[in-house]
């Protein structure tokens, strides 16, 4: 029997008594971690503007988004990570359109890499333009950050939330 439930940091898939998790950190500059609830990391992504990080305003900052295997509610395992750069406005948005444009590259360079025929030259200057915009939107983590982030993900660390600050307009 499938799942799905979601609570305010993880959102869970589970079959019988397995599941799979995911959940989001930032990697602010003296290298140490926060979490970011799933819902607030959508809330940023669907509304910049309104769920704002003013504490982030004029940065960019790295981020680790992390799947996990769950047995038992209990995490166990982690199954992927990727690793991507935020983009903030003066005010703490996220640049949303930045955002969506390294994905789409990334997208592109997973699908282009699988179809790896007809390298023109052509093909290889606008391979090297969205390689370049991909490249923008992510990082590589040292052996320790990364462990550091599996360590979080698997709730052998402790690492503090971090929410969005709401940005209340008046009509």
């Amino acid at each position: 029997m499938r799942v799905l439930r979601e609570t305010a940091t993880t959102t869970t898939i589970e079959h019988a008594a397995m599941g799979i998790g995911f959940r989001e950190y930032l990697v602010v500059d003296d290298d140490s971690l926060m979490r970011l609830t799933n819902r607030s990391f959508e809330r940023m992504l669907h509304s910049p503007e309104k769920y704002r990080f003013s504490q982030f305003g004029g940065q960019r900052i790295r981020s680790a988004s992390v799947i996990i295997e769950f047995k038992d509610r209990k995490p166990v395992q982690v199954l992927r990570t990727t690793f991507d750069i935020l983009t903030f406005d003066q005010h703490g948005a996220l640049d949303y359109q930045q955002f969506l444009a390294h994905q789409a590259a990334r997208m592109e360079d997973l699908v282009l890499d699988m179809n790896v025929e007809g390298n023109d030259a052509a093909k290889g200057l606008i391979d090297a333009k969205r390689r370049f915009i991909s490249q923008g939107g992510k990082w590589t983590p040292s052996r320790a950050m990364e462990k550091k982030i599996g360590e979080a993900a698997l709730n052998r660390v402790k690492v503090p939330l971090i929410k969005p600050t709401l940005r209340v307009v008046l009509a």
